[in-house]
C-alpha cells in the first residue's frame, strides 16, 4: 500500500484518515488516466457501521491492491 508523505496531510483532521486495516478492497469499477477505482467497505472503530467507499488506487501502485487484501 502506497501511503502519501506526510506533508499531503498536514492540513487535515486527522479523524480523516483510515488505516488500511479498517478497509475491504472488493471488485474494479473503473480505470482512468491516474488509477483504477474499486469498491470498498470501511470499518471504523467503536462498533460504527461499515461505510460503503471508493477507494482509488494509483498505476504505478496498482501492484499494492493485493497486499491489502
Amino acid at each position: 500500500l502506497f501511503i502519501a508523505p506526510d506533508v499531503i496531510f498536514q492540513d487535515c483532521s486527522k479523524d480523516l484518515l483510515l488505516p488500511s486495516s479498517h478497509l475491504d478492497i472488493g471488485p474494479c469499477l473503473g480505470k482512468g488516466n491516474f488509477g483504477e477505482v474499486y469498491e470498498g467497505w470501511t470499518h471504523k472503530k467503536d462498533n460504527c457501521p461499515s461505510e460503503h467507499v471508493a477507494v482509488k488506487i494509483l498505476f504505478k501502485y496498482v501492484h499494492a491492491k493485493m497486499e491489502i487484501k
